[in-house]
């Protein structure tokens, strides 16, 4: 790996640390300071935010980056342009439509408090400018923006998180800050925005399939603790959002290498395919081999992780989950892999598409059937048999790729 590509997967993994670390110490607190059901209320609400928040992302975070690597300065300004004007419009609109969606949960616990975080939370998750960082090779600092923001947010974190209201307000300030920050270095950087229609415009037809992309990804897995809520108490939908924390945490660390790696794969695609094909291969057997290692850390020690992040009331019952939950983070490494080192600098958009949407009508069916007979677990099995499917129907596209180039 070039020197400088190794610094900056340094760095990623810096900030993706705290940017991981952060949310996840915010569990054994939440689980702590609120009763089941209140945190349970809390994972459902944000997970309306996340679900929502691809309105607000739209996409930027792949298509942006790929438009602006090789771009010069006067055209990422204009890139620039075109994805504010198309959040700020989107996020306009969509405010009041989160604030409905929350609102429609009808948990009497709410109030017009947890209703209007919820929806500032959806623009405050959805707005990630980690695309200008990336296409310039500034890694290093977007991580420190990170670290600084994350530091901050904890700190709020801490002191003000009490109830479902004041905890989702929390999670605004520690989404939110990276971005305002980020946001401002970037037009400081680039000039003083200018806004119009015709850049709104720009701006949405620009997401293309990458949108789609993100929208069946990032919805239908932060949706699950809501689609969870259908069928199952609150104090199931808390135990089964604390085991899905600690699993998303041992799946974080492939994030920051995707996101260098990707506008490497992207040239090395263009200069020379046989390397590209060898290296993704690699990168493919590695990421497998991880997942399975850190499953099996996950499943032998998930009575003392649970009875340190998940209290006493809950320690049960989460551990359940994550005792199947953990087995995700190999296909989960794997298809990450295939589909943003392999599938997405060939441009191959379409299936990778078609791969996320068949696993994510499957896993929304398991959702609504397996825990009503099985409970929380039965969520964990509904995800594990959806992330199975999409790896597979990756893994065969690629093993086919592969055997077309032996043979030619």
């Amino acid at each position: 790996m070039p020197r400088a590509t190794a610094i900056d997967t340094l760095a990623t993994y810096a900030g993706s640390a705290f940017k991981l670390a952060v949310p996840l110490l915010v569990v054994p607190l939440l689980a702590r300071r609120l009763d089941p059901s209140s945190f349970g209320l809390v994972a459902v609400l944000v997970s309306v935010a996340m679900s929502l928040s691809i309105l607000v992302e739209l996409g930027f975070g792949l298509s942006a980056t790929r438009a602006a690597v090789n771009a010069s300065q006067l055209e990422r300004r204009r890139i620039a342009e075109q994805v504010l004007g198309a959040r700020v419009a989107v996020a306009a609109c969509l405010l009041a439509v989160a604030a409905l969606v929350a609102w429609g949960f009808g948990v009497h616990a709410l109030t017009p408090g947890s209703v209007m975080a919820t929806a500032a939370l959806t623009v405050a998750t959805g707005w990630t400018n980690a695309w200008y960082f990336q296409a310039t090779g500034q890694l290093r600092r977007h991580a420190a923006i990170e670290v600084a923001a994350m530091v901050g947010g904890a700190a709020i974190f801490a002191l003000a998180a009490r109830d479902v209201a004041s905890t989702l307000w929390c999670y605004c300030v520690l989404y939110g800050l990276a971005p305002a920050l980020s946001l401002v270095w970037i037009h400081a950087s680039l000039g003083r925005p200018s806004l119009s229609t015709s850049i709104v415009l720009s701006g949405l037809r620009m997401t293309g399939s990458m949108a789609s992309f993100r929208a069946l990804t990032t919805s239908y897995t932060a949706a699950v603790p809501a689609l969870l809520a259908l069928v199952v108490p609150l104090p199931g939908v808390a135990a089964f959002h604390i085991a899905d924390r600690m699993v998303r945490a041992f799946a974080a660390p492939l994030q920051p290498l995707t996101l260098v790696l990707y506008p490497v794969q992207c040239e090395l695609q263009q200069r020379d395919p046989i390397v590209f094909l060898r290296v993704s291969s690699r990168l493919l057997a590695m990421a497998v081999t991880s997942g399975l290692v850190a499953a099996a850390l996950l499943f032998l020690g998930d009575d003392a992780v649970m009875q340190l992040f998940a209290g006493a009331e809950l320690a049960s019952s989460a551990g359940d989950v994550l005792r199947v939950l953990c087995w995700i983070l190999a296909p989960l490494y794997g298809s990450t892999v295939l589909g943003m080192l392999w599938l997405l600098p060939l441009r191959d958009d379409q299936f990778f598409n078609r791969c996320i949407a068949v696993g994510a009508v499957m896993g929304i069916g398991l959702l609504l059937t397996l825990p009503a007979a099985y409970g929380s677990p039965g969520a964990a099995w509904s995800l594990l048999a959806a992330e199975a499917t999409v790896f597979g129907g990756m893994a065969i596209r690629f093993i086919t790729a592969t055997k077309l180039h032996i043979s030619s």
